[in-house]
């Protein structure tokens, strides 16, 4: 009798150890599968025509459709590969080996790789033509739907950041005493304006180019190279810096009422009509100036629209893990998360309109 109930416990035992065994493993593949958020962080976001482009911190690349968030494609592209412009027919991407990828946007295909030779350098995409470009190098293009070599500057520019109107794109020579117009198609000057100018220094609202020199910012007429002073940063309440080189005025964005300029430390909105600032604030960080609204997200914060016209704090919405990163998408704000997940949110009203979750497989 006692034999009999020695074995009893022990099969009992052995029957509970593998109902738990069991669940344990059936709970690992709900995971994997992609039943709980994954791990992946978002870490880049582009977007054309309505496609949205972004990589993880695994290095896949993913194509979502903008309106239902649903999977177009998805490709691996190695170690720390980040999406980094996109148009109708390619899609950039840059890996940490320095190499440059070029992605169809339709399927995900490789069409070709380049290894720039380059540590962490600046590619745009602009029309049929890839521009890039490293510290101290020259400019290089390349076309977009081959690879191939189309030209290399011989003089010095600088593209960061680039600024382009209907004309070409707009860079600073080297000693930043010029600011130059090039032909994205040829690389050849097409103008070149004297202006005492900071490399990233330099803001494009349609057709006018906005810079700051000295004391005074410029607006610059892109077709015809007429400059004038908007106006003096003394206009500006918060005291003149410290020491000669602190204190730049840069425009951070333009809508139709204001030209936004950030100086020590401030936002000012300054008011095209009456010419007189508006308001001002210097508790706003990571913000993205939108004909919408000002877009504030960043670290751990809330994801905030803030009014053009007033300052005055419209919408929040509160994110459930650390920013990663953000981008525009016509009149949505896209947000990837330290989590995995890639939020659209109306830029107007802070309404989510759809998400994407990360799944591992």
């Amino acid at each position: 009798m006692r034999l009999a109930i020695i074995i009893t416990m022990v099969l009992a035992a052995i029957l509970i150890a593998v109902v738990i065994l069991f669940g344990v493993n059936h709970g690992s593949r709900r995971q994997e599968v992609g039943d709980t958020p994954s791990e992946c962080a978002v870490v880049s976001i582009s977007s054309a025509d309505g496609i949205v482009f972004f990589s993880d911190s695994s290095g896949n690349v993913y194509a979502l459709d903008s309106v239902d968030m649903e999977v177009i494609w998805r490709r691996p592209c190695g170690t720390d590969a980040r999406t980094y412009d996109c148009s109708t027919d390619v899609v950039t991407v840059l890996r940490s080996d320095r190499i440059l990828l070029a992605l169809s946007a339709v399927y995900g295909t490789v069409l070709w790789e380049l290894d720039t030779g380059l540590f962490m350098p600046y590619y745009k995409m602009v029309d049929n033509v890839i521009l890039y470009q490293g510290r101290q190098s020259p400019v290089r293009a390349v076309d977009t739907l081959t690879g191939q070599s189309i030209w290399q500057s011989d003089k010095h520019f600088l593209l960061v950041p680039p600024v382009f109107t209907r004309n070409g794109i707009w860079a600073t020579d080297g000693p930043g005493k010029q600011l130059v117009c090039i032909d994205p198609a040829n690389g050849r000057v097409l103008s070149a304006l004297e202006a005492d100018i900071y490399r990233d220094n330099v803001y494009a609202h349609g057709e006018t180019l906005y810079y700051s020199s000295g004391n005074e910012l410029y607006a610059v007429n892109a077709e015809t190279g007429a400059q004038k002073v908007l106006f003096h940063r003394s206009i500006f309440p918060y005291p003149a810096p410290r020491s000669e080189g602190t204190g730049r005025m840069t425009v951070s964005g333009v809508t139709g009422k204001h030209i936004f300029v950030h100086y020590e430390g401030t936002l000012y909105a300054w008011n095209v009509g009456n010419q007189k600032v508006s308001w001002e604030s210097r508790e706003l960080r990571g913000y993205e100036i939108t004909p919408f609204a000002i877009i504030c997200c960043t670290g751990w914060g809330p994801i905030r629209g803030i009014c053009n016209d007033t300052g005055e704090e419209m919408w929040r919405l509160n994110a459930a893990d650390r920013i990663r990163v953000a981008d525009m998408l016509d009149d949505a704000i896209l947000v990837g998360l330290q989590s995995g997940e890639l939020l659209a949110v109306d830029a107007r009203t802070g309404v989510l309109k759809c998400t994407y979750a990360i799944k591992t497989e």
